[in-house]
């Protein structure tokens, strides 16, 4: 009987700001604790294209969490780390332990000591990222029906602060169905949408998607780090589209509250548009945002531009997650690969090395 699907090792999954909305709560939960200011959550999803998702920058990063198991059909184990400490060298060094029992207590499967952020930089002060490795779980029609548990035991083995953390997911008797989204249906469908409109240029679908948006009360109202890019992307598409500026006017008076003021600061947005220079990582969201609008060179040109700079003092958070960033953009968008090796090929000094790693870390992840 095939349990658990496997266990799978990601590698270095680069980020900006922009592509992590959770933060950690100040109160610990079952699944999201803290110890010594190392953190970490644990979540289940159904999306296998999670990890692909999480390496592409988007002015919002979502994925469907989950607490029900469809048999025959995976659910990972997701699991996001914050603050770890560093060794001398530098390194952070954190495993952890994942238990999956069985309604009836016996253990479904498990995998131990795993590598989960080891003798790897730690990611910037008070960002979030996802582990090395995971756990990829698929009930079978002959497995018992239920409530199953997902222990992890994450360790920072620095500062000595071990985490328990705990999930659960039911199965239910019945083999389900799964029936494919159309549109807009939810935020994987948004997350598409945003990240590869500019090759496709899917005009139909940026009203559904923007009144998709303005109906996502608890998005809007607690997530203003995913909000502000979301209306700078939508902005810089009517900014550039007359027909579709005309539609997003329409849609006033439609809506009240929250989704009246998203509309209402798009549009303004629009009529006043401004691409940023980047002095703040969330100017590079906003730059990541006009690039997935229009495919222009001139958004990634800019966030180039900011490793012209040494990286220390006010700008070092902005360097760091240019760099990452455009390491993961490079390695989904032919476009963005391209203009990196160009201005590898101009660069010099600071700049020129920045460009080499970014370019050596991209290739050491394609293979």
């Amino acid at each position: 009987m095939k349990r658990i699907v496997g266990v799978f090792i990601f590698g270095l999954l680069f980020f900006s700001s922009f592509q992590v909305n959770a933060q950690m709560p100040t109160t610990d939960q079952n699944n999201v604790k803290a110890n010594k200011g190392f953190g970490a959550q644990l979540w289940l999803t159904d999306d296998t294209d999670f990890f692909k998702k999480w390496n592409t920058p988007s002015p919002v990063f979502t994925f469907s969490k989950v607490n029900v198991a469809k048999r025959g059909q995976p659910i990972l184990v997701v699991i996001f780390i914050t603050n770890p400490g560093v060794n001398a060298q530098g390194l952070a060094d954190v495993t952890c332990d994942i238990t999956v029992r069985a309604p009836n207590g016996t253990i479904y499967g498990e995998q131990k000591n795993m590598d989960c952020w080891k003798n790897l930089p730690a990611p910037p002060t008070g960002d979030i990222q996802t582990t090395q490795g995971t756990m990829g779980i698929k009930i079978e029609d002959k497995d018992m029906a239920g409530r199953y548990t997902v222990d992890v035991k994450i360790t920072d083995n620095v500062k000595e602060a071990p985490i328990l953390l705990e999930q659960y997911f039911d199965v239910d008797e019945q083999t389900s169905s799964q029936t494919p989204a159309t549109g807009i249906a939810n935020m994987k469908d948004l997350s598409k949408f945003v990240n590869y409109y500019y090759q496709n240029k899917d005009t139909f679908l940026v009203i559904p998607a923007l009144e998709f948006v303005a109906k996502q009360d608890d998005f809007l109202k607690n997530n203003i780090k995913g909000v502000k890019p979301t209306e700078h992307f939508f902005a810089t598409i009517g900014h550039n589209d007359p027909v579709l500026l005309e539609k997003m006017k329409a849609l006033q008076g439609k809506y009240s509250g929250l989704s009246a003021a998203y509309i209402s600061d798009i549009l303004e947005e629009a009529a006043n548009f401004v691409s940023p220079n980047p002095t703040i990582p969330q100017d590079l969201d906003f730059l990541w945002a006009e690039f997935m609008a229009t495919g222009n060179d001139e958004p990634v040109n800019k966030i180039i531009g900011t490793l012209k700079t040494d990286d220390h003092g006010n700008m070092q958070l902005t360097v760091a997650a240019a760099q990452w960033s455009l390491i993961a953009n490079g390695l989904n968008h032919p476009p963005v690969f391209n203009l990196i090796k160009a201005a590898s090929l101009q660069a010099t000094g600071i700049e020129k090395d920045k460009l080499s790693l970014v370019l050596q870390q991209i290739a050491k992840y394609q293979k």
